[in-house]
């Protein structure tokens, strides 16, 4: 070979009498840059390069689509749109660690739960917002369908001919007003979703890439704290649960705005009747809530046994050769099945409560309206018309959904808090293990005045080898 671009000379003595040099080539086993592609993180997204409209629409998912159908079965992983540069896993782990450490005392820098408030907080707060500002375009509607019912309720005249309360250019001009406030409270509600699944997926990326880092910082004996059932509980449930409940902010933040909205403008149109209502609606609320929380007790405890029987799972497993051996299938499976049964006691009184909260929630408001109705009939005496019903019902609806969904939240937000507290309680364990740096001169064997041969090639040893055999 000869010495050229891309090679480097190497020397080396023999015998210490004769030498010798040979060329190498320096890039063999390195990529050819100037025909690689780039890396992916340097290819733009389409979301990026997208205009403002394509991104109020979400057309700029449109070529995936149509990417997608054109592969039908052979669409893989290489099919899928780049990701942001700031999405990127190494990115979100990047940021967290910034915030969420153990310092050389071995305590962490704030909790965990403020390091996913720092880490998300900004782009969840903008979700929010647009989504409450779509909630408020909802509230127009009301008005209009008022309008439009108005449009086709005859009223008798003098002249004993039925004439309508509003013209049908006000029921067209309603019309068209609907339908513009609809898309726009949807192309807002999409994006601010948009934001919240990002963001959802950002603290998912950084407590797992946290939990899967841990096990290479602490010594055996910190790990040795955790079971191999736990530390599964905590990647598979755990993890999943901060994802699940984080992608859930948004339709939490519009609650206040759907209860405080709807009670206004049903006062507006009923009276003090709808206080009434809210009372009893608030009242089952409450009740729901303590429904929850029971359940909430019960989960605990059924996450403890699940722990346990993870715990009897792994360690039969470790020893299945030892079980098979001596036929103790029949005792190991009593020993996990004990906790199992009693984990079913506790999915058993779970499934019951949840079966009456969602009886409490869905039954007293349907019942709630319809004695609204009543009151303001035979209370007050006044006419309930066709437009105020109208008016009044899909208020209703949204009240109801509001606070049937209250004490799901605070399940939700409880459920949350436990995860990232088991999570933390792992991630704050002292980090004891130290990198060996390694001197130059450790290990190093040095080797003088020596001379090695070889009588014969390798080749011809294996071949002598192979006929002896």
């Amino acid at each position: 070979m000869s010495e050229g671009i891309g090679t480097k000379k190497v020397t080396f003595k023999v015998d210490n009498n004769d030498s010798e040099s040979i060329c190498v080539d320096d890039n063999v086993g390195k990529p050819n840059q100037e025909n690689q592609d780039p890396p992916v993180w340097q290819k733009e997204s389409p979301e990026e390069s997208a205009s403002l409209i394509a991104k109020l629409s979400f057309s700029w998912v449109f070529p995936f689509f149509w990417r997608a159908v054109k592969q039908g079965e052979n669409l893989d992983f290489t099919h899928l749109d780049v990701t942001r540069n700031a999405e990127r896993p190494e990115q979100y782990l990047k940021k967290v660690r910034e915030m969420f450490f153990i310092d050389k005392d071995g305590k962490p820098s704030i909790s965990l739960r403020q390091g996913l408030v720092g880490l998300i907080g900004k782009d969840i707060f903008g979700s929010m917002l647009l989504i409450n500002v779509a909630v408020l375009f909802g509230y127009i509607n009301p008005f209009l369908i008022e309008i439009i019912v108005q449009v086709c309720t005859p009223v008798e005249t003098d002249s004993n001919e039925n004439d309508y309360v509003r013209g049908v250019g006000a029921g067209v001009a309603a019309s068209f007003g609907m339908a513009l406030t609809g898309f726009t409270s949807v192309c807002l509600a999409q994006i601010a979703w948009h934001v919240g699944c990002r963001c959802a997926r950002g603290a998912y990326i950084a407590v797992s890439s946290l939990l899967y880092e841990k096990p290479s910082v602490i010594t055996n004996t910190e790990m040795s704290s955790f079971s191999e059932g736990e530390i599964v509980n905590l990647m598979a449930i755990d993890c999943q649960t901060v994802f699940q409940v984080v992608v859930l902010f948004n339709l939490f933040a519009i609650l206040p705005s759907i209860v405080l909205g709807s009670v206004g403008l049903l006062f507006y149109a009923l009276g003090w009747p709808v206080m009434v209502l809210f009372a009893v609606l608030l009242a089952n609320t409450f009740f729901v809530d303590f429904l929850s929380k029971k359940v909430t007790k019960l989960q605990n405890k059924k996450n403890s046994l699940s722990d346990q029987r993870g715990i009897r799972m792994n360690e039969s497993l470790q020893g299945i050769r030892t079980v098979k051996l001596n036929a103790w299938e029949g005792f190991v499976k009593e020993r996990i099945m004990s906790f199992r049964r009693k984990e079913a006691v506790q999915l058993w009184y779970i499934a019951g409560l949840r079966s009456l909260q969602f009886f409490m929630s869905n039954a007293v408001p349907l019942l709630s309206m319809i004695g609204t109705f009543m009151l303001h009939r035979y209370a007050i005496e006044e006419e309930l018309t066709v437009e105020t019903v109208f008016f009044s019902v899909p208020l209703f609806i949204q009240l109801s959904f509001g606070l049937v969904f209250i004490p799901n939240m605070l399940n939700e937000y409880r459920r949350y808090r436990v995860s990232v507290d088991r999570l933390e309680k792992f991630l704050i364990l002292k980090e004891e293990y130290k990198d060996r740096v390694i001197d130059s001169t450790d290990g190093s064997v040095t080797i003088e005045d020596v001379s090695l041969a070889w009588s014969r090639s390798m080749k011809e040893s294996d071949a002598d080898q192979e006929n002896d055999d």
